[in-house]
């Protein structure tokens, strides 16, 4: 029996922390998602069980972002609407992923991998970032 030892693909790290508790969980859970997509191909999964996770992910992606909207707009965070943009630009990004995926078109490879920590990690820095001290100073932590 061949064992295979768990390695994360995505550490969580206080970097990402944009300290509103429900978000730092919310991402929690993405990078655990990541993770176990990434751990499915390493044990050698088939076609169907990627497929899934990746319907999780995206899912998961979208329930996510529909959760930032709201409390962006809710306080009324200057240029919400920008913040809604980048989303709905990842959501079509990470939707085509899915989409060659399903049809076969693309494998789930390491430019898979990459994408999904750029995209998730890139958009914690350099988004989600910007709003911590905002909804904070609003009392949301």
């Amino acid at each position: 029996m061949k064992v295979v030892q768990q390695m994360n693909f995505i550490r969580w790290s206080d970097q990402y922390s944009v300290n509103i508790k429900l978000i730092d969980d919310q991402h929690k859970h993405l990078i655990k998602l990541i993770n176990k997509m990434h751990e499915i191909i390493l044990v050698g999964g088939n076609q169907k069980k990627v497929e899934l996770i990746i319907e999780k992910l995206f899912e998961y992606t979208n329930y996510h972002f529909k959760t930032e909207e709201k409390l962006l707009e809710t306080y009324s965070y200057p240029n919400w609407q920008i913040h809604r943009k980048e989303h709905d630009d990842l959501l079509k990004q990470l939707l085509k992923l899915k989409v060659r995926l399903v049809k076969g078109s693309t494998t789930v490879s390491l430019e898979v991998f990459a994408f999904l920590n750029n995209w998730l990690v890139n958009h914690i820095l350099a988004s989600d970032k910007k709003y911590s001290s905002y909804l904070n100073s609003k009392g949301v932590f």
